[in-house]
């Protein structure tokens, strides 16, 4: 089947959302699945693609599945290094906003995760896309401030740490000065990677850490404004290819594809608009399938590693058992966040009284 028309969804439809999986090469499997369940063609506005790097050991051993189907994009990154995916992220903004520059919304998910793309698109019609909005399940991340006068002459990969600090929602019930945009140690202090260690790191490379929120890995959405802000800011660029080559100099994986997108969309925006689909909207497919005999509607957006952690035909389960449930999701937690001082909770959006 030819693909699509730039500018338009599988169906024909304007486009509204395009989102990207990032994907390896060797994952034909779990694209074949997505393909036939969360894949098929939407009338909702929305074109799905899979995202890999523009070099050889991506395309060469995709080649005719591409001929095939038609649905990948090639962008400006390495690939086939896991520690390259922070940026190859961020260079499918960049060419999806190039590609498709009518979009309202522009998106990344996974290859190993479901994602209902009906009830996407119906939460992000709550919001206006001409802000700069962030949507998805939000977490907190504390990263090294790269950027310090401290890392200037730091050894490579010493100022790259980073600390998991919770999902977003906390921020109600947690009154550390992590929840306020930045802490010291030892409320959130990163660690950088053991290889970077190993070559001698400072005993405090990190005195102060960046905490930003970010979206986890099934799915993040940015308006189009938004993604168009990074992609124009000088820190983004930057900050991605020190992880790229911290990576290849230290031969490890110590970025994260989703929670480093954190520290330029919190530097590059100074006022970021925040929807938290919130973590009711995520499941993981043995507890989804074992509650779903008790549910007559359903809060769920994702399922998180249905295609990882089991056979596909216990994906197809998932997917024929919650597809055919109602949609009635809790309301997006709204907030502006500004980098280095404060998020401030601004209301509730949608959800089904």
């Amino acid at each position: 089947m030819p693909a699509p028309a730039l500018g338009a969804s599988a169906t024909g439809h304007r486009l509204s959302l395009v989102l990207g999986v990032m994907t390896a090469p060797g994952a034909t499997r779990n694209r074949d699945n997505l393909r036939a369940l969360s894949h098929r063609p939407h009338a909702h506005g929305v074109r799905t693609v899979f995202v890999l790097g523009d070099v050889d050991c991506a395309r060469r051993p995709t080649a005719a599945e591409h001929i095939a189907h038609r649905d990948f994009v090639f962008v400006n990154a390495s690939d086939c290094q896991t520690w390259h995916r922070a940026a190859k992220v961020d260079a499918w903004y960049r060419h999806a906003l190039a590609r498709w520059p009518s979009a309202h919304w522009i998106g990344k998910s996974e290859d190993d995760a479901l994602v209902r793309v009906s009830a996407l698109a119906r939460d992000l019609a709550a919001l206006d896309a001409t802000q700069p909005w962030y949507y998805g399940i939000m977490a907190w991340i504390g990263l090294c401030d790269s950027e310090a006068p401290a890392c200037d002459s730091a050894p490579t990969g010493c100022c790259l740490g980073a600390c998991f600090a919770g999902p977003l929602q906390r921020v109600h019930t947690n009154s550390s000065a992590c929840m306020s945009g930045r802490c010291s140690p030892p409320g959130c202090r990163p660690k950088p990677p053991a290889a970077a260690r190993r070559r001698s790191c400072p005993p405090q490379p990190c005195a102060e850490a960046l905490v930003v929120p970010f979206a986890i890995g099934p799915v993040e959405v940015r308006s189009a404004p938004l993604a168009r802000a990074v992609a124009e800011c000088s820190t983004s660029g930057r900050y991605f290819a020190s992880l790229s080559v911290a990576g290849e100099t230290l031969r490890e994986d110590f970025s994260s594809m989703d929670g480093n997108q954190g520290l330029p969309l919190a530097r590059c925006v100074p006022r970021l608009r925040l929807a938290d689909a919130t973590w009711k909207r995520m499941s993981y497919p043995n507890s989804a399938m074992r509650n779903a005999p008790l549910m007559g509607n359903d809060t769920r957006l994702a399922w998180s590693h249905p295609l990882k952690h089991a056979p596909p035909p216990l994906a197809r389960r998932v997917w024929s058992a919650f597809g055919q449930l109602r949609y009635r999701p809790e309301p997006l937690h709204t907030y502006t966040f500004e980098a280095g001082r404060r998020l401030a909770f601004t209301g509730a959006l949608g959800g089904t009284p």
